[in-house]
């Protein structure tokens, strides 16, 4: 067992110095951490000129043998440097009170009327004085963490204690007040401060004036859980001192107990158990020892504190921290693609407040130094990639791991034609290319000539596609019915319903930007022809990662990109409020958007506003010249139409079909023709010949009628007549193929066109 002084010098205030005859023992554990302002009213006020106090101790607090005599009282504590001048008068009183209340009832009386007021005095004839003492300045000493012996009362006389609870009353006066701090301590154990106070300040002349502690209340303090530390100097039979020490060992990871720790303590050994407890006794306490305890356990640090036990009784320790170890781990793998685990490059991966980058083939790495100090609840893994959707999930890294992040590509956005802008699943905006949450709105959206790429300058686009998400519908917020000035009520809008409708227009013009010599202003659209006028419904479908086919515009006439930006106008009434987002190109943040919104029923006064989130993205259907075939098929000989005729064109890779109606009537459409090529009409049904016609588009007609005659495989031979035998046969080229032919040879000629008799004859 280590031993040695436990403290410091002592600053004695009443004696210089301790009784070598004396045995001495310590009351209470000095705690610092357990220091409250108010408990330096015990064992006396020392903020006031004028104060007295009486304290309590449990004669099981105290575990002092009976028939001693006491001759020092030593208080722990201390104060800053301040100028003292005051007088202290100490009483004991063996009692059997237990209570601040039963103090009051039995030690406390009324004493003479003070400035017309009643007063109090304590009955000392009950007590025994122990000393007085009057005392000048004394310097800085102590602090919270190193206290000192900083007041000492002696008695030459002494009191002689019987077993019973001790009482100590301090009177105080004619003091400027030191601001001194007593340390305190309830040994783990609550309800252990029983005692009252009372100070007095300056009374005016109402009340008789001047100081006096007579004109003052009492105050009970027997809810709190701490006494003063003290140390008692006593003659007589030397008190054995029996000493628990109990406590727990926990981790500084999550404080939680550490089972099979090994703790130390006055040369024994224990083991925690699985909550981490231990507990030691010390059947003979020696009061000049110091008592070290060590706790350690595989994994952490050794730690060691000295246990202050010179009070003895049950110790109950505040829980051992011991710091775990760094354990070192690394997080590494490849971030791919989802769909074929292709590697992808240049993919930011956060962790653990830590950011790289993906190298060649998507490999990650990255070093942790110790994995306890991530969350026991799993740490964010995030990575976001150019073209991907971002990906996050909660990881618990116990070691070294090999995790290879699956990235889903963002899908392409549906339809054909030139994609103006570059979708970013975080810019997805309600505002933009309409305002949907006004039922009247107007937006302007200048696109830079350089949001066309490489769209070579006139080409021509008979279309416009918007793309973003619709949220499902949610239960709409309550409406009292009247309207404010935002349109729709005096509640925010829900989120959208199953579908909106709206009356659109659409302009489109060239832009020189340069020309605007502000960003706010609007291009007046009074003059201009719309390119398409409508009604459009927008319905819930996609998310922000998987946007979709907002609405498309089939326009009256082609928008021509001569190279140069282009505005977009686009105005819209008959709506309802509803929140729908589109998808937001982040690249172009300037001149890109106006907006005005108003809930009159035109748009007169303007409400221009800059929007700078970006330009929405937009694709261009390209225009496409388109020729037609169309006529009706009839039967040969009688004239009716012949419903269920396959018509193909063909040639100059065209690849177009059709079948007739019950009219005989079809229709071929070829986009993009080549002008001035053949191509060749092809009729076929079955139980009649296949015939072909050749068709030429020029720039001057696109649409050609071409109406057909098709002929029943048999009805050209039966209409030769029974004489047809013995007839020759020729080909349209005038060549003799069958001489004397009868029917039979006719029908059994390969399908063709040939010359019998001098007329055209279809087999």
């Amino acid at each position: 067992m280590k031993k040695g002084l436990l403290l410091t010098a002592a600053m004695v205030c009443m004696a210089t110095s301790a009784s070598a005859d004396l045995e001495y023992k310590q009351v209470g554990t000095i705690k610092a951490d357990d220091y409250q302002f108010k408990s330096s009213y015990y064992p006396v006020y020392t903020m006031s000129k004028y104060s007295e106090t009486m304290t309590l101790y449990g004669k099981d607090f105290l575990a002092l043998a009976p028939d001693i005599v006491l001759k020092e009282l030593t208080f722990f504590g201390y104060q800053d440097a301040k100028t003292i001048n005051g007088k202290m008068t100490v009483y004991l009183a063996n009692t059997d009170v237990a209570t601040a209340a039963a103090l009051k009832d039995q030690y406390i009386s009324d004493g003479q009327p003070a400035g017309g007021k009643a007063t109090t005095v304590v009955d000392v004839e009950k007590m025994t004085k122990f000393c007085e003492y009057t005392f000048t300045s004394q310097e800085k000493t102590g602090s919270l963490a190193e206290p000192v012996e900083i007041l000492t009362f002696t008695s030459e006389e002494g009191f002689t204690y019987t077993g019973s609870n001790l009482l100590v009353y301090v009177s105080m006066e004619s003091s400027s007040g030191p601001y001194t701090t007593f340390m305190t301590s309830n040994n783990g154990q609550a309800g252990r401060n029983q005692g009252c106070y009372r100070e007095a300040t300056y009374a005016n002349d109402a009340y008789g004036g001047g100081y006096g502690v007579n004109t003052k209340t009492w105050y009970e303090t027997g809810t709190k859980d701490y006494l003063p530390v003290m140390k008692v100097g006593y003659e007589g039979a030397r008190v054995q001192v029996s000493a628990t020490v109990k406590g727990r060992v926990v981790s500084s990871r999550n404080s939680a107990g550490i089972k099979d720790a090994t703790v130390t303590f006055d040369g024994q050994t224990a083991t925690t158990s699985v909550s981490g407890s231990f507990e030691f006794n010390v059947e003979d306490v020696d009061t000049d020892a110091t008592y070290t305890l060590t706790a350690s356990a595989p994994g952490f640090e050794t730690k060691e504190q000295v246990v202050d036990i010179r009070s003895g009784g049950t110790i109950t320790l505040d829980d051992i921290v011991l710091q775990k170890l760094a354990i070192p781990a690394v997080l590494s793998g490849k971030v791919v693609n989802k769909a074929d685990f292709s590697g992808i490059a240049g993919a930011e991966v956060k962790f653990d407040s830590q950011t790289v980058t993906s190298g060649d083939g998507g490999a990650y790495s990255i070093s942790i130094a110790n994995i306890d100090d991530l969350s026991s609840e799993g740490t964010l893994l995030s990575a976001t990639a150019q073209g991907y959707i971002p990906y996050s999930s909660t990881l618990m890294l116990t070691g070294d791991m090999t995790l290879n992040i699956e990235m889903e590509a963002l899908p392409a956005l549906p339809g054909t034609g030139d994609l103006i802008g570059q979708w970013n699943p975080e810019a997805c905006e309600y505002t933009a290319p309409f305002n949907t949450l006004w039922p009247i709105s107007q937006q302007q959206m200048i696109y830079p000539a350089e949001a066309f790429g490489k769209t070579p300058a006139g080409v021509r686009f008979s279309s416009v596609t918007f793309y973003g998400y619709y949220p499902e519908p949610t239960p709409s917020n309550p409406d009292t019915g009247d309207d404010d000035d935002s349109g729709y009520g005096d509640y925010a809008p829900a989120l959208a319903p199953a579908s909106s409708s709206y009356r659109l227009k659409l302009f489109a013009m060239d832009c020189d930007i340069n020309a605007y010599p502000s960003e706010f202003e609007p291009v007046s659209t009074e003059s201009l022809t719309p390119l398409f006028e409508g009604e459009v419904t927008l319905t819930a479908g996609g998310d922000m990662y998987h946007p979709v086919e907002m609405f498309t515009l089939d326009l009256e006439q082609p928008i021509v990109f001569s190279g140069n930006p282009v505005r977009i106008i686009v105005e819209t009434t008959n709506g309802h409020s509803a929140l729908a987002y589109f998808c937001l190109d982040p690249a172009y943040t300037k001149n890109v958007i106006a907006v005005s919104s108003n809930n009159e029923l035109q748009l007169p006064n303007e409400r221009w506003s800059l929007m700078t989130k970006g330009l929405p993205v937009m694709r261009l259907g390209a225009y496409v010249a388109t020729a037609t075939v169309s006529g009706t098929v009839t039967d040969l000989d009688s004239k009716q139409p012949v419903e269920g005729v396959t018509v193909t064109l063909s040639g100059n890779g065209a690849d177009a079909s059709a079948v007739t109606d019950a009219e005989g009537a079809y229709t071929l459409t070829l986009r993009d023709p080549m002008l001035d090529a053949t191509y060749r009409v092809g009729f076929s049904k079955e139980g009649y010949y296949d015939y072909t016609e050749d068709v030429v588009f020029t720039a001057e007609t696109m649409d050609v009628v071409k109406d057909a005659e098709i002929e029943k495989e048999d009805s050209a031979v039966a209409a030769l007549g029974a004489d047809a035998a013995g007839c020759d046969v020729y080909s349209v080229t005038g060549v003799r193929v069958l001489r004397n032919a009868t029917k039979t040879d006719l029908l059994r000629l390969p399908k063709g066109v040939y010359i019998v008799e001098g007329r055209k004859l279809a087999i």
